[in-house]
């Protein structure tokens, strides 16, 4: 079990490093125009590189390595990127409503809830 955190653990470093990394870079190309193309680059090319992943070595690696790629690199990159494959993964089986359940639900309750410990915050300060 040490084993696996160690790894997970590493394996989220680099992951967060790299987000931290193209973040910058896409945040100095494209100023403060007041979108957030940082955060919009981060997790398109995280679900693209999770889906490549994912199709290209997925049944055909190790469970440790699964779990450093998918849950610690990609995971430290991007959650976002789980979410979109859980989606897909629910429209590629026909569950259509499951599938828009969980977009609707994961978007509205969490910017609901962001907003909700925004004004807890406020509220202790």
């Amino acid at each position: 079990m040490l084993g696996k955190m160690m790894l997970l653990a590493l394996a989220g470093g680099v992951g967060t490093l790299a987000r931290f990394g193209l973040s910058e870079l896409v945040g100095k190309w494209s100023g403060d125009g007041g979108f957030p193309w940082h955060t919009l680059a981060v997790n398109v090319f995280g679900c693209f590189i999770f889906g490549l992943c994912w199709a290209v070595s997925y049944d055909k690696i190790s469970h440790h390595a699964q779990l450093a790629i998918f849950v610690g690199l990609l995971g430290g990159f991007t959650t976002f990127s789980a979410f979109a494959a859980e989606s897909a993964g629910l429209i590629d089986n026909g569950k259509w409503i499951l599938a828009f359940g969980n977009i609707a639900l994961q978007n509205i309750v969490g910017i609901g809830l962001f907003l909700l410990g925004t004004l807890a915050g406020k509220a202790v300060i």
